[in-house]
């Protein structure tokens, strides 16, 4: 039995024809505009993690993005120095290389791909798509965008999205779109150091050996007399550490006699 509604609309039993494509947000698609929507994107299982930086695919370590891995996760790079290995991998082990999944090795099925990010440090929670077509497969590169939001990668000239920046980025001091917290910041090169100072001397000894948190052995020594106008004095000083300046006198040192000034170079 059959009944036509308004001679558009035929139900024929549990099925409906003569749907026409929505126009508005509130009506049902039909299965033409959906399977159009479908070719247009290609969904990927979801993936455990999404890298970073430039992950060595031979030896992947046991741990991307703060994520432990186990045999058999999924996950996306998309950081490659080499763009045309960024797809989505199998974790085999720290010490064996990642294989390309199944799903993920062809030009076409990458074609519009998008897949989601479990967990992560950074970008947990996120979609990414492929944006590159008609490419070949291990020659031309694969780009990665994150497709939760079409605001483009901050720049010096351009606003808009930025990720916190890894301790090597802090160090290296060449990339513009991230951000920098306090702790990769106090750790880097560029923190401004505050000079260390630390009174000597204890009636006993000739040498000192002072620690310091400047964790290099650049290091600039200044020595006072610790009184009055603490008129500065030529002492014999060497850098043993990272963490420790060594200073020798000719003789014992009087109570808390010498101030000494240690700031990075």
């Amino acid at each position: 039995m059959a009944i036509t509604v308004d001679s558009d609309l035929l139900i024929v039993g549990s099925r409906i024809s003569g749907l026409q494509n929505a126009i508005d947000p509130s009506e049902p698609l039909t299965l033409a505009q959906g399977q159009a929507l479908i070719s247009n994107s290609s969904f990927k299982d979801s993936v455990k993690t999404i890298s970073v930086a430039n992950v060595t695919i031979a030896t992947p370590g046991a741990s991307i993005n703060g994520v432990t891995l186990i045999t058999g996760d999924r996950l996306l790079l998309a950081n490659q120095t080499q763009p045309r290995e960024n797809t989505i991998y199998i974790f085999n082990g720290a010490s064996t290389p990642l294989t390309i999944a199944p799903d993920a090795d062809s030009f076409s099925e990458l074609e519009a791909a998008i897949v989601q990010i479990e967990e992560g440090t950074v970008n947990s929670g996120t979609r990414w798509r492929q944006t590159q077509v008609n490419g070949t497969f291990g020659t031309d590169d694969l780009i990665w965008i994150n497709d939760n939001v079409n605001t483009p990668q901050s720049s010096t000239t351009v606003s808009g999205t930025v990720r916190e920046a890894l301790q090597t980025e802090v160090n290296s001091g060449t990339l513009a779109n991230i951000y920098v917290s306090p702790v990769t910041l106090a750790a880097s090169p560029y923190a401004k150091k505050t000079p260390q100072k630390t009174v000597i001397g204890d009636g006993t000894n000739n040498v000192y050996n002072i620690t310091h948190t400047f964790n290099t052995v650049d290091v600039d020594v200044i020595c006072r007399i610790n009184s009055g106008n603490k008129p500065a004095t030529i002492v014999e000083w060497e850098t043993p550490s990272t963490t420790s300046v060594r200073i020798t006198f000719g003789s014992a040192l009087a109570l808390n006699s010498r101030e000494i000034t240690i700031f990075p170079s």
